[in-house]
């Protein structure tokens, strides 16, 4: 037996904004999802005031961040501009991108509380719908771990890249401080942007360095949230699917139609809703995959280009006792890790979404159709065959054209990683 939290309200359960309002109503301050609760003026202007700044300090710093190149003169300088250019400008334009499709996102909803109503007809034995409410509570639930997990780990690993210059320029200022007073004291920013003022003043840097820190964390939020958002629709999809899979092959459910007075009209009820549910999880498919499919590409390049030169300093990295080596090596696994953890993320749901996609043409052959007599089979073939011809379409996430989400690309992506690193670090050690 399924037992319910005491806090939602059964009532609340045949509601599908009660599986999205704790995310939403976070989401929907940085104007990327909709509210399903009416904002007071104070909290619009708040949200408005709050969206216009971060975006402006996020923006100007891909600005600053893209002039600065014209200072390098070396490859190392080079790979890292670049990983805090991607970083950055990933961010801003997941930010940017979930604002211009905020009206797909409400239509996206729109379809899922239509799967969400029609999910309600496709299995009789499911009594008081404890097992779809279930289903949905563990995709919420789920949903809500990768938000706990996702955002605190990207905020902390911004206030670490933040803090890395002004821990390294305390000792390295201790060390001038007690040698030389007349050497002027290092000043360090958390990335290599040129500012179109001179620095000439404590003020002027404390400034500066603010405006740079504050540029980094508002793309992080960016970032965050539009992966939030993006996981979260992929993980409701596949709710839908498993339960649609759970439906079509309960034997239960058979045995009760088939004790029915009419059991052929029954049946047939039942798989035509089945092939409606299916037709709507298409439909939210098709809409995600336009939503989607620009903060993909982008994050599909961004990757690969952080990937090969993480690879690309690791092979260049040698070992010092100093406090630059412990700085440069934490900030090299801290990035690495985001990186896999992200597209493991993306890999793994779009694995489980293409697997639950295959498994619903199984189960619509699978359906026990087979129980019933000629009169009836004769009756629902028509039925059946176009469930399963619909099925044969691939759901899978892609990233542009070229680039699908799940777990072989993730591995591909790793194993390219990894052999990069060692053959450049044993080219570095041949030279």
């Amino acid at each position: 037996m399924v037992e319910f939290k005491e806090h939602i309200k059964k009532e609340d359960l045949f509601k599908f904004e009660t599986y999205l309002s704790r995310l939403f109503s976070i989401l929907c301050f940085m104007k990327i999802s909709p509210s399903y609760s009416e904002l007071s003026f104070i909290k619009k202007l708040c949200s408005t005031c709050f969206v216009i700044i971060s975006l402006g300090c996020a923006t100007s710093g891909c600005i600053l961040q893209i002039v600065s190149f014209k200072d390098v003169r070396d490859m190392p300088s080079f790979s890292q501009r670049v990983i805090e250019l991607c970083f950055i400008g990933l961010g801003t334009y997941k930010w940017y991108h979930c604002i211009l499709k905020f009206d797909s996102l409400k239509k996206i909803i729109e379809l899922l509380n239509n799967c969400h109503q029609v999910g309600y007809l496709i299995n009789n034995n499911d009594k008081e719908y404890k097992i779809y409410h279930q289903e949905m509570l563990d995709a919420k639930k789920a949903s809500e771990y990768f938000m706990i997990v996702w955002f605190p780990f990207t905020m902390l690993g911004v206030v670490q890249w933040c803090l890395t210059p002004l821990t390294s320029d305390f000792y390295i200022n201790k060390d001038i401080d007690r040698n030389n007073k007349n050497i002027t004291l290092l000043r360090s920013y958390p990335n290599g942007a040129t500012f179109p003022i001179e620095i000439d003043t404590l003020t002027k840097y404390l400034l500066m360095f603010l405006f740079q820190s504050l540029g980094i964390l508002f793309s992080a939020i960016g970032m965050s949230g539009c992966d939030v958002i993006l996981i979260s629709i992929i993980m409701y999809i596949c709710a839908h699917l498993r339960y649609l899979n759970n439906c079509l092959i309960d034997e239960n459910n058979i045995q009760l139609i088939l004790k029915s007075k009419n059991p052929s009209e029954k049946l047939k009820e039942k798989l035509k809703n089945c092939v409606i549910f299916h037709d709507q999880i298409l439909k939210v498919h098709e809409n995600y995959l336009s939503y989607s499919n620009g903060a993909m590409f982008a994050q599909c390049i961004e990757n690969i280009i952080s990937l090969c030169l993480v690879s690309l300093q690791a092979s260049t990295m040698h070992y010092s006792p100093g406090i630059d080596f412990i700085v440069a090596f934490t900030s090299m696994i801290e990035y690495s890790m985001g990186i896999f953890i992200e597209l493991f993320a993306f890999c793994y749901y779009g694995t489980k979404l293409e697997e639950l996609g295959h498994e619903v043409s199984d189960s619509f052959f699978s359906s026990n159709w087979e129980k019933c007599n000629d009169k009836i089979q004769i009756k629902i073939q028509n039925i059946l065959k176009l469930g399963i011809m619909r099925s044969q379409k691939p759901i899978i996430i892609t990233g542009g054209p070229f680039y699908i989400f799940n777990l072989e690309t993730f591995k591909k992506l790793a194993y390219m990683s990894i052999s990069n690193s060692v053959v450049l670090r044993q080219l570095q050690t041949t030279d």
